[in-house]
């Protein structure tokens, strides 16, 4: 999957997968790519896939676009081409790069990272509630890609990422599995937590299994407010005997492999996950 890298100045690197037929970059927080700098415009450039390649196009921006050191409008992109914009430095991959920095470090995948304007991670305060939502999922980047370093132990790290998707989604209940050899996901989930770490004596606890499977076996994130009632679910048993009322379940790539899932759900009425949630 072809993605942009993206080196920040506290040295964290970013792998943007061009999931999209048109991945916008720019200053605004409406953009795919999120930038920060006085110099980057809100709507600054593009890239298109064709079928010719990937098209790198400026959008008018104020102080432009370069490739390889060099000013353009519009261009198609090569492996290893660098971008800039503004102070932001980027690089085109096409090929499969092992998943490390140019230092060693781990190399985060996301499909887009918010603005990081007056965000150094250092400074972002431990109280998550007075922040607005992009800052809150930046903070969340920044400490998993701090404990992929940080955390030996694998089990605690998976532990760790749970924790921190509390802290951005209102869930009631999180399950992380882990794909084996078999392609199907395991029995039991590797992590499993609960909102407030509380679960009340004699209640129903476990994924949903139809869930699971149909994020796993089609290959798709799946978001319903309303999962007794979905007709792609089909009123099933797991769903009405936990109460679920509202549950996304997204899978985890490694590249094009799926190697796990994480599944949230609620079983407030006032409590419903969006599309947001969900990206």
């Amino acid at each position: 999957m072809p993605s942009v890298r993206l080196i920040t100045k506290n040295n964290q690197t970013y792998n943007f997968s061009l999931l999209k037929n048109e991945t916008t970059i720019g200053r605004s927080d409406e953009s795919d790519i999120v930038l920060s700098g006085s110099t980057v415009s809100r709507k600054h450039a593009r890239i298109e896939k064709t079928k010719e390649g990937y098209l790198l196009t400026d959008l008018g921006s104020r102080n432009g676009t370069e490739v390889n050191q060099k000013p353009t409008q519009s261009i198609f992109l090569k492996h290893q081409d660098q971008i800039k914009i503004g102070p932001n430095r980027l690089t085109f991959i096409t090929e499969e790069d092992a998943l490390e920095g140019p230092d060693g470090s781990p190399v985060l995948t996301v499909s887009s990272l918010p603005s990081e304007a007056a965000s150094d991670p250092a400074k972002i305060t431990e109280d998550l509630s007075s922040l607005g939502r992009s800052n809150k999922v930046l903070f969340v980047l920044y400490e998993i890609s701090r404990h992929l370093t940080s955390i030996q132990d694998f089990n605690q790290l998976l532990e760790k990422i749970m924790d921190l998707i509390f802290m951005v989604i209102d869930a009631d209940r999180g399950y992380l599995f882990l794909i084996g050899d078999t392609k199907e996901a395991e029995s039991d989930p590797k992590v499993v937590k609960y909102k407030d770490d509380l679960i009340k004596d004699g209640e129903p606890v476990g994924a949903s299994q139809t869930i699971l499977n149909k994020v796993i076996n089609e290959k798709v994130a799946l978001l319903t407010s309303n999962a007794m009632e979905d007709p792609e679910l089909d009123h099933a048993q797991s769903i009405l005997v936990q109460q679920i009322r509202s549950a996304m379940c997204v899978p985890l790539w490694r590249r094009d492999k799926i190697i796990g899932a994480i599944q949230l759900d609620s079983k407030r009425l006032d409590n419903q996950f969006t599309k947001g949630d969900l990206e």
